[in-house]
């Protein structure tokens, strides 16, 4: 592999060649819903959306020349102005059908002026599709096919979540980018990919060269799968080297492609970070961050201990939205028995009523003495956590029940009639209390083998075609999303064991997406891993994200792809494969989870994010249990790491315009914009050693006085390491700071933490 490889780069080293881009094949007709269920589409993409994922990240996409340059120094009103000509356009793109035609319009990108023409310039070879960056460092292309780098330390830059398609068009052509830049012998070297390959193996790697232009070695490594992985290395440059070409790519005879979310390279040292010109994202959701609740050890007073109540818990996390009354456990929730009419009154049961159900047949959580069961401890009810909801000022998430009735073990279950009238219950009191919750989600997890149902494609998407008019007729602003893996060729475990073929997406989207307002997603990426393994990955968290919006773009029908958004409704630093271990929660989960929601809120596309949980128990539902890496409430209240972390970004990430985010080898920044420009929150996430890091505040005119520096790490005296400490504080640890007249600041980062910068 390595000799293929690296023969190939040679050869488009030298040669420098373009090739044109593939002609997009002409728009098909879109089958037409039919009544009698969801339509049925042939095997691979549909016609009218070419697979592509390039057009997933058009949210991205800013044409050059939005900011007037005439030689001097913008003025703040320029500034002003081109972020919001570059607001428009980015919410333009960010809903715009396939394919948009400013796709094709860029304009070259002048190379960074520190960088010769020749170690600027990159070359596209064999049908490798790119997108732009706001104005920060990665691919743009020109009318030309020619590819350009403003620096020379990202083949593709993770702060702003671009995918590049590197697409063999034979199994006897190779397919690659490459970037050259200069080096110093002896310095360690850091090169990161995040990439998925569809075929075979993909390869990325450094060939250094001295000055006559000779290869004195060319270490790489390979990647293959169809999800994205993280691969990282470190590589000293040799002696007598002057240059170095980063390269990834495809080099064997297998065919296929290898999509790229991030691919860098750079000292291992921290370099500067800096708020980037032009570099505006997003609004902040002002609910973003929250918390999924757990009804079953909310309404338990015996969780305080002492402490604080659970009202006061969710205000010191700041929470801005809030989800009920589960995960699963929603499958089995009635949120008051039959009959229901304008006098009834909250009080949950089970829908679940067999003896092989649980937790029916649990007697820690099932009051078997009624029909239907209730509970045997005190839960969280409706009228309860609405109060909550209006006390926060949180936008509320509720999850219909309809799984069940796709694993009925007798009458005690119920069936599909009399889950849709519960449902068409529970709005109708919804709407004659007046209550403010428009945001449903039709059931959840319906792709997982749960122990309370789950459902194939075909009947999930008839069914919400059903129950979504008749619902909306109950409550004409009810707002209703579908549930789904947030990956637009996943399977259904139904499916999947049936083997039929059909894509979940693909059978559901184009039959609801007139009925539908948003995908139902959750993120859990952190798979057999450790808190080293994440540190040393610097994961695209926002992957999930980019996914999502790529589905809707692909599955939807064209009329319905501008409104449909994204919610994350359960979002965890939980290692399901059991390398990281459960207990305690601890700073490094902590950091995790932070990073995770943050990078998910980044997208345009995404209102809400919601940790998952408030606190889970398995067996016994007792108080004492401490928390583990599922929770965000210590057993007396008090936050635990991953609450913590939604704490502090609902207090620095609900609120402004973020404006850029960049990328180093250990840490990750956002730069949000408040007070109308004159503030600013900067963060930054640091996975890695304590460093003196140095910030550029570039195109930021707000105010550079009376700073607050805020971290968010181990507690003084902690002596394990860091990411172990299960007692992390949130302090200020400087205040007065000030930026320099050269528009920089420096701080130290201390290791695994997350420093504010409020100005």
């Amino acid at each position: 592999m390595g000799a293929v490889a690296l023969a190939a780069f040679a050869l488009l080293f030298a040669l420098g060649a373009d090739t044109a881009m593939t002609p997009e094949p002409a728009p098909q007709p879109v089958p037409a819903p039919s009544p009698e269920g969801p339509p049925k589409f042939p095997e691979g993409p549909r016609a009218d959306r070419p697979f592509d994922p390039m057009h997933e990240k058009m949210w991205n996409i800013v044409t050059d020349g939005a900011l007037p340059y005439n030689g001097s120094s913008p003025t703040e009103a320029m500034i002003r102005a081109a972020g919001e000509l570059r607001k428009q356009q980015v919410l333009n793109l960010a809903r715009a059908p396939w394919p948009p035609a400013q796709l094709r319009t860029f304009l070259p990108v002048t190379p960074a002026p520190t960088l010769s023409a020749e170690d600027a310039e990159s070359h596209a070879h064999t049908n490798v599709l790119a997108s732009p960056s706001s104005g920060l460092t990665g691919w743009r292309r020109s009318l030309t096919g020619v590819f350009t780098m403003p620096a020379a330390t990202a083949l593709v830059h993770p702060g702003q979540a671009q995918r590049v398609l590197i697409k063999q068009e034979n199994a006897t052509t190779n397919a690659y980018l490459y970037q050259r830049t200069p080096v110093a012998a002896g310095t360690l070297y850091l090169m990161q990919l995040n990439a998925a390959v569809s075929a075979g193996l993909g390869t990325a790697g450094v060939a250094f060269f001295d000055a006559g232009g000779d290869i004195i070695s060319a270490p790489a490594m390979d990647l293959e799968g169809v999800n994205a992985t993280s691969r990282t290395f470190r590589v000293p440059a040799p002696h007598g080297c002057m240059a170095a070409a980063v390269y990834v790519g495809k080099f064997d005879s297998a065919g296929g492609h290898i999509e790229v979310l991030e691919a860098s390279f750079g000292t291992a040292a921290s370099a500067p970070v800096s708020l980037q010109n032009g570099g505006w994202i997003r609004g902040v959701s002002h609910s973003g961050p929250g918390v999924a609740t757990n009804f079953w050890t909310d309404g338990n007073s015996g969780f305080n201990n002492g402490g604080v109540g659970y009202l006061a818990a969710l205000q010191t996390m700041n929470v801005g939205t809030l989800r009920y009354p589960g995960g699963e456990k929603s499958d089995s929730y009635a949120w008051a028995p039959p009959p229901w009419n304008a006098y009834t009154k909250p009080k949950p049961v089970l829908t679940r009523n067999q003896g092989q159900d649980w937790p029916y047949n649990d007697n820690n959580w099932a009051d078997r003495s009624t029909n239907p069961a209730g509970y045997s401890i005190p839960v969280l009810d409706f009228d309860q956590f609405m109060g909550y909801v209006k006390a926060t000022n949180a936008v509320p998430y509720l999850v219909l029940n309809y799984d069940s009735c796709s694993l009925r073990f007798g009458s005690g279950d119920w069936s599909y009639d009399q889950l849709l009238a519960l449902a068409k219950s529970w709005l109708s009191y919804i709407v004659q209390m007046g209550y403010k919750a428009t945001k449903f989600e039709f059931s959840n997890e319906s792709f997982n083998t749960d122990y309370n149902g789950y459902a194939n494609a075909y009947w999930y998407g008839w069914s919400l075609a059903q129950w979504a008019p008749q619902l909306k007729q109950v409550m004409p602003s009810a707002s209703i999303g579908a549930n789904g893996k947030p990956t637009w060729n996943s399977m259904g475990a139904a499916d999947q064991a049936s083997n039929n073929g059909q894509l979940w997406w693909q059978q559901i989207l184009p039959q609801v997406s007139k009925h539908i307002d948003f995908l139902v997603l959750h993120s859990y990426p952190i798979w057999n891993q450790n808190y080293n393994d994440y540190a040393n990955s610097n994961p695209n968290f926002m992957a999930d994200a980019n996914n999502g919006a790529y589905t809707i773009q692909k599955w939807a029908a064209a009329s319905d792809v501008s409104r449909i958004r994204l919610a994350f409704t359960e979002v965890g630093a939980i290692d399901w494969g059991g390398k990281w271990g459960n207990y305690p929660a601890s700073l490094g989960m902590g950091i995790c989870v932070f990073d995770i929601m943050a990078q998910l809120l980044s997208h345009p596309l995404v209102d809400d994010a919601h940790v998952w949980t408030t606190r889970w128990r398995t067996g016994s539902p007792s108080p004492a249990q401490k928390a583990g890496y599922f929770d965000a409430l210590q057993p007396d209240n008090t936050l635990s790491p991953m609450g913590m972390a939604v704490a502090i970004l609902g207090k620095y990430f609900r609120t402004g315009d973020l404006q850029s985010t960049d990328s180093l080898a250990y840490i990750r920044t956002w730069a949000i914009l408040t007070n109308g420009y004159t503030g600013i929150n900067f963060i930054l996430l640091n996975r890695g050693p304590a460093v003196s890091q140095t910030i550029s505040f570039n195109w930021y005119y707000g105010n550079k006085n009376n700073g607050q520096q805020w971290v968010f790490g181990a507690h003084a005296g902690y002596s394990g390491s860091p990411d172990t400490d299960p007692s992390p504080t949130f302090t200020q640890v400087a205040n007065n700071l000030g930026i320099n007249s050269a528009n920089q600041l420096t701080v130290m980062l201390p290791a695994v933490s997350v420093t504010v910068l409020v100005f």
